[in-house]
């Protein structure tokens, strides 16, 4: 049954699981994404404490949320910008399932907030270089509609839920390449 909620992530950000014909992996569960741009500037600027690379990746973190939220509106899964921001598993299953919306005729409307991206490791001298961002998305305000009527697709309201994204470095930028979203309720606001 599809839910009317958009997570997102990281990736699951983005509507990863948003089917329940369910991806496997430490993918998100639930949908992910939509406009993240009021949410971007709700979320509070990363640490001055927080070296250049956990800086940075945060950056690219917001901005792949707001790049799925964006895609996720338009109706348009093959729009390029999915990627500048996402990798990997993360960018497939993103991908897949935004496509399977489309067919669908769904879009999501609204804007995820991200709550409290704080980096919670990094792996600079891994191979590629990682970094994973835990956060709390707040979904109530992005979910799922049929483009044709602008009706909701169900009644769910979305909720709360702890994310856990890792971004890998790939030629210079962090993307997101794989994500796990919690259960709704998984976290609190």
């Amino acid at each position: 049954m599809l839910s009317g909620r958009a997570v997102g992530a990281v990736a699951v950000a983005a509507f990863l699981g948003l089917l329940d014909s369910g991806c496997s992996s430490p993918a998100p569960s639930k949908p992910a994404a939509h406009a993240v741009s009021a949410a971007t500037n709700t979320t509070p600027s990363p640490s001055t404490t927080l070296d250049a690379q956990g800086q940075a990746a945060l950056v690219s973190y917001r901005a792949m949320w707001a790049d799925l939220a964006a895609v996720a509106d338009s109706g348009n899964y093959q729009q390029a910008r999915l990627g500048d921001h996402m990798t990997g598993k993360l960018f497939v299953d993103s991908s897949q399932n935004l496509f399977l919306s489309e067919q669908r005729g769904m879009v999501g409307r609204g804007e995820p907030v991200l709550l409290r991206p704080q980096v919670k490791s990094e792996d600079l001298t891994a191979d590629p270089p990682v970094i994973t961002i835990a956060d709390c998305l707040d979904e109530r305000g992005f979910l799922l509609y049929y483009a044709a009527t602008g009706k909701p697709v169900d009644n769910d309201p979305g909720g709360l839920q702890a994310a856990t994204t890792q971004m890998t470095l790939v030629n210079g930028v962090w993307k997101g390449s794989s994500e796990y979203l919690g259960a709704e309720g998984s976290c609190s606001g």
